[in-house]
């Protein structure tokens, strides 16, 4: 009786470990994790089709600021060739400067100072001294970044604060 009981078990436990080797592959926690679903693939891939300038005017966080880069005339740069970084301050980093700074910095007899503000954001991967900017920002922990936005020609950082470059005259645009 214990030979035919062992013989049985063996059995079992044979046919349970054909069954599992049968199958193509056994789906473990970490694969789901690692692997995004199919449509959100496919999402990352369009991104990539999208230049920043794009991806800038598509997102509904950087009105703003897709408002300012055109009045400054600066969309093009955005859409230009080659590895580019683009912090982006959110509406509610724009929202969060001081009263009237954003309705002055639009108006065209302003627009050489919308221009260096704008081009501080703005870090081509190739250029040493700039991206010494980014590494500025990112490590004196003063402004968070979140959400990134791929594109074809770099990458957008949603960041919560607009970056003032040093000596940019904040006073007298606001006519203090």
């Amino acid at each position: 009786m214990k030979s035919l009981f062992s013989f049985l078990l063996l059995l079992a436990v044979s046919l349970f470990s054909l069954g599992l080797h049968a199958q193509e592959e056994v789906p473990t926690e970490t694969d789901s994790i690692a692997q995004p679903p199919m449509e959100e693939q496919d999402d990352a891939y369009a991104s990539t089709e999208r230049t920043i300038g794009q991806a800038v005017g598509q997102n509904a966080q950087t009105t703003t600021l897709a408002s300012a880069l055109d009045a400054a005339g600066m969309t093009a740069d955005l859409d230009a060739d080659g590895s580019y970084i683009l912090l982006a301050p959110t509406d509610d980093a724009f929202a969060a400067l001081p009263e009237g700074l954003v309705d002055a910095l639009l108006l065209p007899e302003n627009s050489e100072a919308l221009t260096t503000l704008l081009s501080y954001h703005f870090i081509d991967s190739a250029d040493t001294d700039a991206s010494g900017t980014m590494t500025r920002v990112l490590e004196d922990g003063q402004v968070t970044v979140g959400e990134n936005l791929p594109a074809s020609n770099g990458v957008v950082y949603l960041i919560d604060q607009v970056l003032i470059p040093e000596g940019f005259d904040v006073e007298s645009l606001l006519g203090e």
